[in-house]
């Protein structure tokens, strides 16, 4: 894979134009506790990318069983969403508890925090990046909505704050999305205050097929006040808005130089999905129609 990487020579016309994509391989055997607790790698082997600066990762789906060029594929394809993700989103960190108050409770935006039991673990870095998708789908959708995140293991009065103040569970827990109100500070004290409402529960369905929801049910409840500025593409329709509106002409240069020769400037970006990513779809379904009723998948079935 590395050498298809290395021979594959990108032109203007690819998405992910200008990325550079360095391939490396971990010994699990050898490094078991960087593959438990940094990783959580659950099979082998696993294909995953990852952006430590950022603190992103993307696990390859079927990594396992697919052939190098469809794993170069798969990683090209991820690079091109990451760029759009990278100009687009817009996900801030809560840095203290300090912050929290004018950043959500002061805030009459929709809120949506992520509380992450560090950045580091396997399940934080892949909250982080779908934390991203979510801004990004609903960035141009006319939403109100403002997608942040609270690092609970930061330090000693994070920590407490997060369990006493928020109720997020005691370490080591999985990220929590929670959800605050729109409206001023004492309609979002009337609605939980600090607490605000927990979205979803991770042992009921996968985290990213739950974020997935709240992206296409916030984006689909939102007013489109202005034509073409809709996520279903306005005149255009078919393709989520944003990421077929290309690059705007004061978008900074890629490394290497601007438009002309060596230089690689990000063409117009046509990525037209977002790849949610989480443990892989459960292969087997139960039925819940019953009654002679034909079955349907259950969400979450196990």
């Amino acid at each position: 894979m590395a050498q298809l990487l290395a021979e594959h020579e990108p032109t203007p016309d690819d998405a992910w134009y200008g990325v550079d994509v360095e391939v490396g391989a971990i010994n699990c055997e050898v490094n078991a506790d960087l593959c438990n607790n940094e990783f959580n790698v659950r099979r082998f082997p696993t294909v995953r990318l990852v952006s430590p600066g950022i603190g992103m990762q993307h696990e390859i789906d079927d990594g396992n069983r697919l052939k190098a060029a469809e794993i170069k594929d798969a990683v090209l394809d991820i690079a091109s969403e990451w760029l759009w993700l990278f100009s687009r989103a817009s996900v801030e960190e809560i840095e203290g508890p300090g912050d929290f108050e004018p950043m959500v409770l002061e805030s009459e935006s929709f809120g949506i925090v992520v509380f992450l039991d560090g950045e580091t673990c396997g399940p934080c870095r892949t909250a982080k990046t779908n934390a991203l998708r979510l801004s990004a789908g609903l960035k141009h959708s006319g939403a109100d909505v403002t997608v942040s995140y609270f690092n609970c293991a930061k330090d000693t009065s994070s920590r407490k704050f997060c369990t006493a103040t928020v109720g997020v569970p005691p370490a080591p827990h999985s990220p929590q999305v929670r959800g605050y109100t729109a409206g001023s500070r004492e309609e979002k004290d009337a609605a939980g205050g600090a607490g605000g409402e927990v979205l979803y529960n991770a042992n009921e369905i996968a985290p990213h097929a739950a974020l997935r929801m709240i992206e296409s049910i916030v984006r689909l409840s939102t007013k489109v006040e202005e034509a073409g500025s809709a996520v279903d593409g306005g005149e255009e329709g078919g393709k989520r808005g944003g990421f077929d509106e290309g690059v705007s002409e004061d978008e900074p240069e890629r490394p290497g130089g601007g438009d002309g020769e060596g230089g690689r400037r990000r063409p117009e970006n046509n990525y037209n999905k977002l790849n949610w990513n989480g443990p892989s779809a459960r292969k087997s379904q139960i039925a819940s129609g019953g009654g002679g009723m034909p079955a349907r998948p259950m969400l979450g079935g196990r």
